[in-house]
């Protein structure tokens, strides 16, 4: 094992070699977003054309099947103002090339015609997704500098995990999806709440993940509870955030520790006078403020009638959740219901078993399962605190990824960045990081076909193979969510 924080040259070789992994793992993207892209981009370069010609005014009012042939905007504020900005991009780069064309003869008069004929503009609505597979990519290094990882092949090998995992570059740099860009925002907002204390940043930050793609929605309630609590203990003990790291003054017997359990909690007075003097329910209430203003704003330019106080809520939830995807119990996804009812067969409204819909047995089975996760990580003692943020990161995404109804493969990428971080030191987590990164991309293939492998998509034919694979991912599911619930071990 090398030491890398004692040998100031050894952590400059390192972030080198990390800043060499991160500009070969975008030009290998950049290299391969240019062979093909799928059907979800063609909507994507419907959006941003029609928010450019006919205004952000009422587009998600707009009926685009009716229109174009394709399906109505369902992504958030962010992602469209993203796909209009880069068709704008795509007609300044014609503009300026006819300008310099006209005033300067040395300028290569192919090359107009060349942005004329060549319609590059599904690949630079690939580009945001590229550059979020790296920040990625790079704040999972940050993390791991926090977490005192002091072995160079760990972090190397963290970064190659990211950065030439076929989970990742085949959903964005090939396939065309958006699912990193929700995704960066999200880590980028954990570590700056964690390491940083950026409450108000941090936030903001959790925002535009948001904006930019529902699927981080499901995070909501563990970030709260992790802003709750630091927000209180910054106030009442500052303790350091850094897990083994010696605070200036620390206690006695050695190192200050954050504690998620429920004895940080100030006594529960709720007369008015102590919820006023309360700092962090203040602070609370000021970043939800802030954050919602900031929500509203991103939505502003698309409104056209009604309730203007409320029309981000209601687009978001009726628009944007409610609408995202088709009514099936799994649009494709291997998990629980693909086993039980195939993909794309069943409708999820139809009832199952007690009078209940797929659909409310989901929630339900969801909902208390995330539950006990996030009451559990409330409950559990100080040690390994990082740790048990990044299981509950890691386990109720995939939780929801196996008993929600309408769930796409795509999804189940959330999980990765999380399971990631826990592999450090645990070879039978790094096994499970593999399959599932594997199981994530298998099952994005057998969904699209491309490229071409026929003996892949000749073993993925088969019902036995998807079964199997399936029921591989419930077993490593189970398994470490009961690990999670039994063990105060270091390394569960």
């Amino acid at each position: 094992m090398l030491v890398i924080e004692k040998h100031p040259e050894g952590v400059k070789r390192m972030k080198k070699y990390i800043y060499v992994l991160l500009l070969t793992g975008l030009i290998f993207r950049i290299a391969i977003s240019f062979r093909t892209y799928s059907g979800d981009v063609s909507n994507h370069i419907i959006w941003g054309k029609d928010a450019v010609d006919q205004g952000l005014q009422g587009l998600y009012e707009r009926n685009f099947e009716k229109l174009y042939g394709h399906t109505s905007p369902n992504y958030p504020p962010l992602t469209i103002l993203i796909f209009a900005f880069l068709y704008l991009i795509k007609n300044w780069i014609y503009q300026i090339a006819w300008f310099l064309n006209l005033r300067f003869p040395i300028f290569p008069s192919n090359l107009i015609f060349l942005l004329k004929e060549f319609d590059y503009y599904p690949y630079l609505l690939k580009l945001p997704a590229i550059f979020a597979d790296i920040g990625i990519a790079y704040i999972s290094y940050l993390f791991l500098n926090k977490i005192r990882v002091k072995n160079q092949v760990t972090n190397k090998l963290i970064t190659l995990f990211i950065l030439f995992n076929p989970a990742y570059f085949y959903n964005s740099a090939y396939w065309g999806q958006t699912d990193s860009i929700p995704l960066f925002f999200l880590l980028v907002s954990f570590y700056i709440l964690i390491y940083q204390k950026k409450f108000l940043t941090s936030a903001i930050l959790f925002t535009l993940g948001l904006l930019s793609k529902q699927t981080i929605i499901i995070f909501i309630p563990l970030y709260l509870i992790v802003l709750f609590h630091l927000s209180n203990l910054s106030r009442h003990s500052d303790p350091e955030l850094v897990e083994g790291e010696e605070s200036s003054d620390p206690p006695a017997g050695g190192k200050r520790k954050l504690r998620f359990g429920m004895s940080n909690v100030p006594s529960l007075d709720f007369s008015v006078t102590s919820l006023l003097r309360n700092d962090s329910l203040r602070s609370f209430i000021i970043v939800s403020l802030v954050t919602f203003i900031i929500f509203w704003l991103f939505f502003l330019p698309f409104y056209q009638n009604g309730n203007p106080l409320l029309f981000p809520l209601t687009t978001y939830l009726n628009k944007i959740i409610l609408v995202s995807g088709l009514p099936f119990t799994s649009n494709h996804a291997f998990n629980f219901w693909y086993l039980l009812t195939g993909s794309r067969t069943t409708l999820a409204s139809s009832k199952f078993i007690f009078n209940i819909s797929y659909e409310i047995l989901g929630y339900l089975v969801t909902g208390i399962i995330s539950f006990l996760i996030l009451f559990r990580l409330c409950i559990r003692s100080q040690n390994n605190y990082i740790r048990n943020f990044f299981y509950a990161g890691f386990l109720i995404p995939l939780t929801s990824f196996i008993f929600l109804t309408k769930i796409h493969e795509r999804h189940l990428i959330v999980t990765l960045p999380f399971l990631l971080l826990l592999t450090i030191n645990n070879k039978f987590l790094l096994v499970t990081y593999i399959y599932i990164s594997l199981f994530n991309f298998l099952n994005m293939y057998h969904n699209w076909w491309s490229p071409n492998f026929f003996y892949l998509q000749k073993l993925l034919s088969t019902d036995f193979v998807i079964n199997v694979l399936t029921i591989g991912l419930l077993i490593f599911y189970f398994l470490l969510l009961l690990r999670f619930f039994k063990s105060e071990s270091k390394n569960y």
